[in-house]
């Protein structure tokens, strides 16, 4: 009786055993088929859209975001909507070769070809002709329509071309970030608009405009097969769209895309390996121009590179362009006059501080034009370190200078997110010290400009000292056009200084070109006005810079141009304001065969 008792026993236990396990199996079956089916583990996953997913292609037709345009409505992306034939792959066995061939007389596309591209698909794609999607007429879609070839069919389709994009900093890459998804727009996520997966605004106005640009999520057709690549009876074509005639919403920039061009061309053929420009509208300092270096690839971008920075609106030490605010500052609290004479010997007196030339006698005028340190020394002792800050906060150099204002639940929204602050004064410095102060006048020790700023101190100098915020966006529009925000361009209630000062400091742009530091630009298609500035870095590195406007007389455009550590005494700041303001001249006149 014993062993009976004992093999009851084991088998007792390997029953409960077994039992346990069932109903650890039947309850992990109610988690992944009831309880959790659409968000089982800590993937979040959701099983039913797998489940549906395994019986179901796909095709995506538009992600949903919107556009991002130039002041003349020209799409900055490549984004284009257009009309195309969309294909499923199905198994061989269910082709039509009859209507293949119909089809692609139809469309202008070899047969054989054609052919070829929908037997080798194997997940849902359009039709490509020279490597892009076809486009096809609303009479062509017609024709397609009446063959009826299952699983081929005609729809609008989105294209984003990123390949020769123009303004990427500016504009800004997309990526996947699945926990600031889960965080920030859980909202969406929950609306079915975006997906763990979804890309998402990383940089630029993509990040700044997020939620604008966003959309109302993916457009797409899908198509039911079953295990065999056959469309399931009874099932049609399914259109997933949450599109309208007014969403998603579409940014319009103040940018233009050919002057955007002139200035990356320019950069380029210069051979910059690393600086910016920005060109400002002198009526009202719009953005027409962006343009930064390193380049980088909006397809495959490295978030740990510095490269897809906006060098743009990045603070650096800006060298004597600095003088210009000086001058202002000096002028106006009665410092110095214009014919004011000073001394140079290479030498200031106190401070071990020196000049890079023997200038001799000069007057202040001169002394702009030849970027004498040592006049400016001087003045700097006499204006001292606070109104060399007030007018600096005034001016515009101290802090952001970008649009800012109330727009979409926010009372102080920037158009221009990453937008670094400038500045004149750390917060560490000995403004008691004459020598930090002198260093200061000449656009040197803790001094940080952004290329923004600096055009745009040149249209507060073309503006009598009313100064602007320069707008990036224009406005923000419907999907059918029509205006959704218009972006009031923002300009100072009062002048800061005097009518005259701003005509003094014109005069004196100008003499830096003729007899200054400037001569290079006399060769110029128009005569052109301006500032430049070195400022020594690192390892015997310099920021090389100009500050200008064009054409004297009749401005239209303020520019600025930074060049960052180069080692070279080529002037290739120089060279390449020079080379935007005769395209931008050639432009004016139409001459664009001349354009080179």
């Amino acid at each position: 009786m014993a062993p009976l008792t004992k093999n009851k026993r084991r088998a007792f236990h390997i029953l409960l055993l077994l039992s346990m396990l069932f109903l650890v199996l039947v309850y992990r079956l109610f988690v992944i088929q009831i309880k959790d089916v659409r968000d089982f583990s800590t993937n979040h996953i959701n099983l039913l859209e797998r489940s549906v997913n395994q019986r179901k292609q796909e095709f995506i037709l538009s992600s949903g975001r919107g556009n991002i345009y130039d002041h003349k409505y020209r799409s900055l992306i490549n984004q284009e909507e257009i009309k195309t034939v969309v294909v499923f792959p199905f198994s061989k066995d269910n082709i039509n070769l009859g209507k293949i061939k119909e089809l692609a007389s139809i469309i202008n596309i070899d047969y054989q070809k054609l052919l070829n591209q929908v037997q080798e698909l194997s997940k849902p794609s359009y039709i490509t002709k020279n490597g892009k999607p076809i486009k096809i007429t609303k009479k062509q879609q017609i024709m397609i329509e009446r063959l009826q070839i299952p699983g081929i069919i005609s729809a609008s389709y989105t294209i984003n071309d990123y390949n020769n994009v123009l303004a990427k900093h500016v504009i800004g890459y997309l990526g996947q970030a699945p926990n600031e998804i889960r965080n920030s727009y859980h909202d969406y996520l929950e609306r079915g608009i975006l997906k763990w997966n979804s890309l998402i605004g990383r940089s630029g106005l993509q990040l700044t405009f997020q939620e604008i640009l966003i959309g109302v999520g993916e457009s797409k057709i899908a198509y039911f097969v079953d295990n065999r690549g056959r469309p399931l009876n009874g099932l049609a074509y399914k259109y997933q769209t949450n599109e309208d005639e007014y969403y998603p919403l579409s940014l319009v920039t103040t940018l233009d895309k050919d002057i955007q061009a002139f200035a990356e061309r320019q950069l380029v053929k210069n051979r910059i390996r690393e600086g910016s420009v920005v060109i400002l509208d002198v009526n009202n300092a719009d953005i027409l121009a962006m343009a930064s270096l390193p380049d980088f690839d909006l397809l495959n971008v490295d978030p740990n590179s510095p490269d897809w920075n906006n060098k743009a609106v990045q603070v650096i030490e800006p060298g004597s362009i600095f003088k210009t605010l000086i001058a202002i500052a000096a002028l106006e609290e009665r410092v110095v006059n214009p014919e004011d004479k000073f001394y140079c010997a290479s030498q200031y007196s106190v401070y071990g501080f020196s000049c890079y030339k023997d200038h001799e006698e000069m007057t202040f005028e001169e002394g702009y034009a030849k970027s004498c340190n040592v006049v400016f020394a001087e003045i700097a002792e006499g204006l001292g370190p606070g109104k060399i800050e007030e007018y600096a906060k005034k001016l515009g150099l101290v802090g952001t200078i970008g649009w800012t204002g109330e727009f979409f639940k926010e009372d102080s929204f920037a158009q221009i997110g990453d937008e670094e602050a400038n500045r004149v004064f750390h917060s560490k410095t000995n403004k008691s010290d004459i020598g930090s102060v002198i260093r200061t006048a000449i656009g040197q020790q803790d001094v940080r400009v952004s290329p923004l700023a600096a055009a745009n101190l040149v249209v507060t100098v073309l503006n009598d000292g009313f100064v602007y915020q320069p707008r990036l966006i224009e406005k923000v529009i419907y999907k059918n056009g029509m205006e959704y925000y218009n972006f009031k361009v923002h300009k100072s209630d009062t002048r800061i200084g005097n009518r005259e000062t701003y005509r003094e400091i014109r005069k004196m742009m100008e003499k830096v070109v003729e007899e200054g530091t400037g001569r290079l630009l006399k060769r110029a298609k128009w005569k052109l006005a301006g500032k430049s500035g070195t400022a020594e870095t690192k390892n015997n590195l310099v920021n090389q810079w100009f500050i200008g406007y064009g054409p004297v007389g009749s401005p239209k455009y303020a520019v600025a141009v930074m060049v960052k550590d180069v080692a070279t005494s080529e002037p290739l700041a120089k060279r390449v304001f020079m080379g935007i303001m005769d395209d931008l001249a050639l432009w004016e006149q139409k001459e664009f065969n001349q354009i080179k």
